[in-house]
């Protein structure tokens, strides 16, 4: 120990000299790891010159971290980058020159310091720091991020200790520089990189983000950002130092921000190889400052920054483990897994380096999972713990019991059903057991049942958990040892009542949950009264058997022992006399278990409730017994303090009449002030209208409407005074009572307001003379109205039903007959065309059979006929297929008419010899056609081909199929003659009755001819409506 207290004298003593000698700077200092700890806590602008030498355990997956060992302790450096080459299990020489050394929240920082660091989400805020530099180029780097609003960036510096004193200014950019890629050459400007998240509440890990865009600024310019809010940038470069000396950087932000510069960058070279040793245990004793190693089950894990936190439960001990880098890990994936941290034992647990030092263990090994942390028991759901589950606990044993016995470890209590089998093996409380077993759903929480047990030793009852208001709602704690703290208001055979911080306590007992009252004298029960004890003993929650809700007042303690801290006064009233309002201000000495004693004067009672007022404030008091009072009076009440509420709530008091007084003058107060807890058990004044005047079981009840607020105004019972008329102006006068947590008044209002007697009631201004009567006579003249109107309008229902009905009827009977004259003319229709399509080819066909029959006919004018009666046939089928296609309702669209008229157009254009182009819109929509017009348009498309096969004599034609502005358009073009003048020229009747046909469908047909040229017929169609 002695050489470590001269080495640290010796560093302190160099690092007083350093300061004050900035010149020696560059001598350089061989430093252990502790005293390297001791450097780090010495806070200098100037750098020091050192070199550490060490085996590296582990280096970080960001290049920031490394895990050093001397041989003396194991420590975590921050630097600002580790080289690439570093690895685990090699020597290593760490050196600086004129490089800062403090500490950090991971480690010692090496070079690594901010220069200046604000963050977090603020207005701009403005901060100094102060290092020493040379002259020359220095590494350079900014960070800074803006959140909702602002964006304020602005760097000065000043240097007054130099040859040349530098005043305080902005940086000028001409000091920036970069180095340009692949070279050692600079360039002006610094470096960015613009980086946006969702959210941002401080700087974030650059290091684990990718930037949307980089490039090269002259200056610190916050402008080029990615966007104005959530964003950051990192400024990087070089800081052309023009003289040497002390600098100050004054930053201002908005909002977070840190500037480095770097005088000299840490080297980090490599000297050798060494084997590394295993990491230790943990809970090894001496291993704090070692490499070493812990499993354990994940309990708590948060993420803070890049950093991960986590609280690490094993079968005898719990660490907090910190995650200098968690590289990705998301603290969602290890939370309830059973993991394996190395890291740097420290004294508040664990330190790794980054999530590379976190092993999750596999939880699929075939086995059957040993349960052993009762945690881990005791958050078993019913059905697991039947299943069963093996279990293999240590714990101290705090409870014993005939069949069964409570063990708790660092995790909780559970309940163990044990039958000893002989005095050998009875557990004793205080005793250390390990049981092994399988676990039992239990009656309210898991237990197990015992295969194995073994006494290992002695050791000490856990510190008793003293339980919240929730805790006891819940029955959380069922099974671990508790202390419930409180005063004593009733002392049974078999039950002792508490008032605690949280409220009332009822603690029961039986054969096995005993208490230590149960055998006491009557007398020693009695002075029980209105004393402080703590009762210590495990806890069994009292639960509805039927329900399985727990009774959070009700509660067992088993193994229970009583202290009896503060006795019963034999006069309540000598408690320490205190004013209400002081009781609302901090004091070091809690006074919720302490009897005091105030006074007051009462405004109101209601038994056991006062509401009593000291002449600045209002409280209440909670009476025990039962003094005759009236308002005025003036009161002395003893009891003990509840805060939480409005205001002070003295309970389980004792009170008794002092004197009598007139009441204070109200507080006046207006409707848009209202509600105010500040005013609870005051006297007030309050302007309001009434909305009603109603009774509520004995109490009269004005409910009235002030400002934005409604709230009840309650008389005492007996009070008659006249109905007041609704919407009436009152003023009341009397005690303002707020709403508390455990006892909401009138409906949802916050607040309500009791009044002595009729003396509280001034009416300013009656309601209008319209009363209930008028009202109730308006409303039965009206109603009579309402009924006369409703069987008239009845009537009149009926009439128009009625009607509608028939008119119904005749509507469907001439759609049927529209619809049968529809059908008609399209039967005769299809007749006509059946007709004219089939019946002269019917009769030539006939005809041909005949001559096909005739013997005189000769064989070789027999294979005329035949061939001709099968093209007759071809026609025929044509014809048929044109007709069919007309009438077919599957065809309606102009997407089938587009589809058909195609292949009718190839197929006989074919025939003649004659090309056919094809141009149908991809974009035809699917509007209905019926079918007297796709019959129509096929006629006029037809006369259209056969114009062209006759008489234009074309080699090539184009059909175009469109929709154009809501029209369809169909285009047949020709290469062929032309048409000259044809009016009154035989076989001209084809164009006018094509044109006709057109027109009566609606459409217009156009013909462009030029002789010698070819020849456009274009039909165009109004489109209504889309096919649904």
């Amino acid at each position: 120990m002695a050489p470590f207290h001269i080495s640290k004298g010796i560093l302190l003593l160099l690092l007083v000299i350093i300061v004050r000698m900035p010149a020696l700077a560059e001598d350089e200092v061989r430093l252990s790891l502790p005293a390297l700890r001791e450097t780090a806590s010495v806070k200098s602008p100037v750098g020091l010159a050192f070199r550490v030498e060490g085996t590296v355990r582990a280096v970080g997956a960001g290049r920031r971290f490394i895990a050093v060992d001397d041989g003396n302790m194991t420590e975590m450096l921050e630097v600002m980058s580790v080289p690439e080459n570093i690895r685990p299990g090699q020597r290593v020489l760490i050196r600086g020159a004129n490089s800062a050394v403090n500490r950090g929240p991971m480690g010692i920082r090496l070079g690594s310091t901010p220069v200046v660091e604000i963050d977090g989400m603020h207005p701009p805020v403005a901060r100094s720091g102060k290092v020493f530099l040379r002259e020359g180029m220095r590494e350079f780097r900014v960070e800074w991020f803006n959140g909702n609003s602002g964006g304020e960036l602005r760097l000065e510096y000043e240097c007054a200790d130099s040859g040349t004193p530098v005043p305080r200014q902005k940086i000028p950019p001409d000091l920036f520089y970069h180095r340009q890629p692949g070279t050692e050459a600079f360039a002006p400007g610094l470096e960015y990189s613009a980086y946006t998240l969702p959210f941002m509440r401080m700087l974030p890990a650059f290091s684990s983000l990718v930037p949307e865009r980089r490039g090269v600024v002259p200056d610190l310019d916050p402008e080029v950002r990615s966007r104005p809010e959530m964003s950051a940038l990192v400024f990087d470069g070089f800081l052309k130092v023009p003289v040497s000396g002390t600098y100050q950087f004054h930053l201002t932000s908005d909002d977070g921000a840190r500037l480095f510069i770097t005088d000299t960058p840490v080297s980090i070279e490599v000297t050798g190889e060494q084997q590394l040793d295993l990491p230790e245990s943990a809970l090894k004793p001496g291993t704090v400052d070692r490499w070493a190693t812990f499993e354990g089950t994940v309990t708590f894990a948060s993420e803070l920054k890049n950093r991960l936190e986590m609280e690490v439960s094993g079968n005898s001990q719990t660490f907090h483990v910190m995650v200098a880098d968690r590289n990705g890990l998301d603290p969602v994936s290890v939370l309830h897994k059973r993991i394996r941290v190395t890291g740097i034992r420290k004294n508040s647990g664990i330190l790794a380096i980054d999530s590379g030092q976190i092993e999750v263990m596999d939880e699929n090994t075939g086995e059957e999972e040993v349960l052993r942390r009762i945690v881990e028991i005791r958050q078993l759901q019913p059905d697991e713990a039947a299943k069963p589950c093996e279990v293999e606990i240590q714990g101290i044993v705090t409870m014993v019991a005939p069949k069964s016995i409570v063990l708790q470890d660092a995790t909780g209590g559970v309940f163990i059903h044990y039958l000893p089998t002989g005095p050998e093996n009875v557990p004793h409380v205080s005793e250390m057991w390990r049981i092994r077993g399988r676990t039992g759903p239990g009656d309210f929480s898991p237990v197990i049942h015992v295969h194995e047990s073994q006494c290992v030793g002695y050791g000490l009852l856990p510190r008793p958990v003293q339980p919240t208001r929730q805790q006891l709602a819940s029955g959380s704690l069922d099974a671990e040892l508790v202390e419930i703290e409180g005063v004593v208001t009733s002392v049974g055979d078999y039950d002792i009542r508490l008032l605690t911080r949280g409220g009332n306590v009822l603690v029961q007992s039986d054969e096995i949950y005993d208490l230590p009252t149960r055998l006491m004298p009557v007398a020693e029960r009695t002075a029980l009264l209105g004393s402080v004890v703590r009762l210590r003993g495990v806890y069994r929650a009292n639960w509805d058997a039927v329900t399985g809700s727990v009774r959070s007042a009700e509660l067992m303690l088993g193994n229970c022992t009583m202290s009896v801290d503060v006795p019963a006064l034999e006069d309540p009233y000598s408690s320490p006399s205190v004013k209400p309002s002081d009781l609302l201000l901090f004091t070091s000495h809690p006074t919720a278990l302490k009897r005091v004693r105030v006074t007051g004067q009462l405004l109101y009672a209601r038994p056991p409730e006062l509401f009593l007022f000291d002449g600045t404030s209002g409280f209440r008091v909670m009476m025990r017994n039962s003094p005759t009072l009236e308002p005025g009076d003036q009161v002395e009440a003893a009891g003990f303090v509840q805060l939480g509420g409005p205001s002070p709530v003295l309970m389980e008091s004792l009170a008794r009449k002092t004197g009598h007084s007139p009441p204070p003058p109200p507080v006046k107060v207006e409707a848009d002030d209202l509600p105010d807890p500040k005013l609870d058990s005051m006297r007030v004044e309050v302007v309001g209208t009434l909305l009603s005047d109603t009774m509520r079981l004995d109490e009269r009840a004005l409910e009235i409407w002030a400002g934005k607020n409604r709230f009840v105004a309650f008389l005492p019972p007996g009070a008659s005074m006249p109905v007041i008329e609704r919407d009436s102006i009152v003023r009341l006068t009397g005690v303002y009572i707020s709403a508390t947590e455990d006892r909401t008044l009138s409906g949802s209002d916050p607040f309500e307001m009791r009044l002595n007697d009729l003396s509280g009631i001034t009416v300013i201004k009656r309601g209008p003379w319209w009363t209930t009567r008028h009202t109730v006579g308006v409303v039965a003249v009206l109603s009579s109205g309402l009924v006369l109107a409703f069987f008239w309008v009845t009537l009149l229902r009926r009439t128009v039903a009625k009607r509608s009905n028939e008119l119904a009827v005749e509507i469907e009977e001439r759609e049927l007959v529209e619809r049968h004259r529809a059908m008609e003319q399209e039967r005769s229709r299809m007749a006509k065309d059946l007709h004219d399509e089939l019946g002269a080819g019917l009769t030539e066909a006939g005809i041909l059979s005949s001559l096909m029959r005739n013997p005189a006919v000769p064989a070789d004018q027999k294979d005329g006929y035949l061939a001709q009666l099968s093209d007759l046939c071809c026609t025929l089928v044509t014809g048929l297929d044109e007709i069919v296609w007309a009438v077919n309702p599957r065809y309606d669209s102009v997407a089938d008419l587009a589809g058909y008229f195609s292949l009718i157009a190839q197929r006989f254009l074919k025939l003649a010899g004659i090309h056919c182009r094809l141009k149908i819109d991809d974009a035809i929509t699917a509007h209905h056609l019926d079918s007297r017009t796709r019959h129509g348009i096929f006629l006029a498309f037809k006369e259209a081909l056969n114009n062209i096969v006759r008489h234009s004599g074309a080699t090539e034609v184009r059909l175009t199929i469109e929709v154009v502005e809501g029209a369809l358009v169909i285009s047949l073009a020709d290469n062929g003659c032309g048409i000259g003048e044809t009016s009154g020229l035989p076989g001209s009747d084809g164009l006018r009755n094509m044109d006709e046909r057109i027109q009566s469908l609606g459409g217009t047909c156009v013909i462009e001819t030029q002789s010698g040229s070819g020849t456009t017929v274009r039909f165009r169609f109004k489109l209504l409506d889309k096919t649904p």
